[in-house]
């Protein structure tokens, strides 16, 4: 049965190494560096989904106690996952890990100017999303000259359930069903938002994205 492991900080080096790399152009990877340092200071998250020892997908996500939110910064299926539904998976898993506060994704948008070819494959990313219950908030934002639509889950601020502190990361809840056959492969970065999220918000998180991402002993 697979499960949500979180990478240790060799896990995760290895993870950039030969997959996040691979999966994403270098305008979109934030160097490791900022990851660990991130990831040291408490507020984000690396997780690797696990078949026994076998990885089929890794997510990445920055967390804001302030603003009970979780940003997916990364989601990837890797190959040897692709096509049986793991993105489905993997995304059904962080739902129920966060179910303390409010998910929060950005997805490329359709855009006027863009090859048909990649709108409908950001339309099919988008459906990705609402299939899993993420609704569109009413705005968009554009970020290193690619705009993205701007996704909630759940509908309702989970934030406030009681006995749980803003921004916590509740125990795991009992599997839901996975529809097969999935078609995303989520290999696209992620960016942020929040349920109603505050201008001022988008000033916490970093932005770092270099192709300089050389990491000695890697």
């Amino acid at each position: 049965m697979a499960e949500l492991r979180l990478l240790t900080a060799r896990q995760l080096r290895q993870v950039y190494r030969e997959r996040v790399r691979s999966d994403f152009p270098p305008s979109e990877r934030r160097p490791l560096a900022s990851m660990e340092h991130l990831r040291a200071a408490g507020v984000y998250d690396t997780w690797g989904m696990y078949e026994g020892e076998e990885l089929l997908a890794y997510a990445f996500l920055w967390r804001s106690e302030a603003y009970g939110v979780a940003l997916l910064d990364y989601l990837a299926v890797c190959r040897e996952g692709r096509g049986r539904g793991t993105g489905t998976l993997a995304l059904s898993l962080l739902q129920a890990r966060y179910g303390g506060c409010s998910l929060l994704v950005e997805a490329e948008a359709q855009e006027e100017g863009v090859p048909p070819e990649e709108n409908a494959l950001r339309a099919r990313r988008l459906s990705f999303y609402e299939r899993s219950g993420f609704r569109r908030l009413d705005y968009q934002t554009r970020i290193f000259g690619v705009q993205y639509a701007m996704l909630v889950w759940p509908e309702e601020d989970a934030a406030a359930a009681p006995g749980r502190p803003p921004g916590s990361v509740s125990e795991p809840a009992p599997e839901p069903a996975v529809p097969a056959g999935d078609p995303h492969s989520g290999r696209r970065a992620l960016r942020r938002s929040r349920l109603f999220p505050p201008p001022d918000m988008y000033l916490t998180i970093p932005q770092e994205r270099t192709d300089s991402d050389e990491y000695p002993g890697l």
